[in-house]
């Protein structure tokens, strides 16, 4: 979409070509199990088929270290490769929220406070990082020998800050538009075979009609 005019670009040019792509590869070449469920033969998930060693390649993020590890596995780990104009994957995130009614009083607003403060300190995210696997929420830490030390695997993923990509940031329907759009149509062109061009201008319409409400 473009988030200046709140627009589907869904079926423009690069995105048909970016799904034909995809689409040869789960259809034609099937040599992408799970299409559009997030599983593979089976049913089994592809962290499962990976420590299985029956997946060669997976995209996912640091909590399948673990169980990679625990597998024996010999793995390495790499940025998604740069696509024809740029490089940019998806970059997921939780936050904190204050609600207006919590703001209102002075005793939640100041304990909120005090936690983040003390949540973001350098030391407090290592240990936490350390201790779960993920990557700290600081990006002056991306460096940090301690962290890395400790879990190699953590440096790839605090380097790709540069290049991750929050997902319809901004947007309230974001939920409504991975139900009804994104998974919709996609499981339709992967699991069915449908026109790419075809489905993605029905997938744009309808994703209009969503964020004509955002406008």
């Amino acid at each position: 979409m473009d988030y200046s005019t709140k627009t589907a670009t869904i079926n423009q040019p690069a995105a048909v070509e970016a799904i034909e792509f995809l689409a040869d590869l789960y259809i034609n070449k099937q040599v992408a199990p799970g299409a559009g469920g997030g599983t593979g033969a089976e049913g089994a998930m592809p962290g499962q088929l990976f420590t299985a060693s029956r997946l060669g390649m997976i995209i996912d993020g640091p909590w399948q270290s673990p169980q990679f590890n625990e597998a024996g596995i010999n793995y390495g780990v790499t940025l998604v490769p740069a696509g024809p104009v740029q490089q940019k994957f998806f970059g997921a995130g939780l936050s904190f929220h204050l609600t207006n009614t919590g703001a209102l009083d002075s005793a939640k607003r100041e304990a909120f406070y005090k936690f983040a403060t003390w949540w973001f300190q350098q030391d407090i995210q290592r240990k936490w990082s350390s201790q779960v696997g993920f990557a700290p929420i600081r990006t002056d830490m991306s460096n940090d020998a301690e962290l890395i030390a400790a879990n190699p695997d953590l440096k790839v993923f605090m380097e790709s800050s540069h290049a991750a990509q929050p997902y319809l940031l901004g947007i309230r329907n974001a939920q409504k538009i991975e139900s009804d759009i994104v998974k919709r149509y996609l499981d339709e062109i992967f699991l069915t075979g449908a026109n790419v061009q075809e489905t993605l201008d029905k997938a744009a319409a309808d994703l209009d009609d969503i964020l004509s409400t955002e406008r």
